[in-house]
């Protein structure tokens, strides 16, 4: 389900990927040479843009189209978004030690691109809103900002030996503050420059922040259980594995810490995430993450119809483990 005709059409898709190069365009006028790096910061933000469903396009598209907001501010609010992911995506990646060499000799470099972008998301979003509303647009994307920055911290430190993991709900506040973050975000922003009632943008936010957490925890399974999961190979622990750890004796952790490096004489680690409960759990929480997200958005005056479809784009994404981060 899309929505009202024309919300995510590929032609409105296309129009806001055309305000993305507007933007670099204008950006670097005066400096053309500087443009070929923030190309490349956006490389996964325009590949993933083709993808249905794709929160930082859908979810604004979405919005405001149901908010009748004015294409010449949603379409550029739209924008803001893809080059609000693309620069927290590069520099997650340089941090992760993710960066292609063929593409970055330097982390730095794609560091200071993504602070480019980050910025230039914030300007094109303000030139998008109204006066009345730029104000608690600028603001948003202050505390967005701030709350995913706290969460790439606590991220980080998960990057450590099994024995020196941080709790369950350090980990959990992680992925709110990080994830959850975005995407309360580019749900929220159209409302803000919709002028929507402070319930219906509170309602937004707190949607975006359970189901961004949903998200990124079932995507952290589904790298788990994959043969060629980056979690592993970069030594980050994740919930299920946190889970399993706080279930088995002394004498089994060494059984689990040997499955997750994959040693060839380890057990399996499917096998001890089942028999510790730790999938199941993980999965529990994922439910009650997306029971929370739609309590939030069941308020008196919330429009029946895009509460209907937001939920079921939370089902199809979290099917098809969409990345939001």
């Amino acid at each position: 389900m899309t929505g009202p005709a024309g919300a995510n059409s590929p032609a409105r898709q296309e129009r806001v990927l055309d305000w993305v190069n507007a933007a670099l365009a204008e950006a670097c006028e005066e400096h053309p040479h500087l443009r070929a790096g923030l190309e490349k910061a956006l490389t996964g933000a325009r590949r993933a843009a083709k993808e249905e469903g794709w929160p930082p396009l859908w979810l604004p598209l979405r919005v405001g189209t149901a908010l009748d907001l004015a294409p010449q501010r949603l379409e550029p609010l739209g924008a803001a978004c893809v080059l609000y992911f693309a620069a927290a995506d590069i520099v997650d990646d340089a941090q992760d030690g993710h960066l292609d060499p063929a593409q970055w000799t330097d982390w730095r470099l794609a560091v200071s691109a993504g602070l480019t972008l980050l910025f230039l998301a914030q300007q094109l979003a303000l030139a998008a809103s109204p006066p009345t509303e730029m104000a608690r647009v600028a603001s948003a994307f202050g505390r967005s900002g701030v709350q995913m920055s706290l969460g790439q911290c606590l991220d980080l430190s998960q990057h450590v030996p099994l024995q020196q993991m941080g709790s369950e709900e350090q980990f959990l506040s992680c992925v709110r503050l990080k994830t959850g973050a975005s995407l309360a975000l580019y749900a929220s922003l159209p409302a803000l420059c919709a002028g929507a009632r402070a319930e219906t943008v509170d309602a937004l936010s707190a949607w975006g922040e359970a189901v961004g957490a949903a998200l990124q925890l079932s995507s952290d399974v589904a790298d788990l259980l994959s043969p060629t999961g980056r979690d592993r190979a970069a030594g980050r622990a994740t919930l299920p594995i946190q889970r399993a750890w706080s279930r088995l004796s002394a004498a089994d952790r060494v059984h689990l810490e040997a499955a997750w490096q994959g040693r060839p004489e380890a057990p399996s680690l499917d096998f001890l995430l089942q028999r510790t409960g730790a999938l199941a759990y993980v999965r529990a929480r994922i439910g009650a993450l997306k029971l929370e997200a739609k309590e939030a958005i069941a308020t008196p005056g919330f429009p029946v119809s895009l509460a209907e479809d937001l939920m079921q784009w939370v089902d199809r994404a979290g099917t098809n483990q969409t990345r939001a981060l």
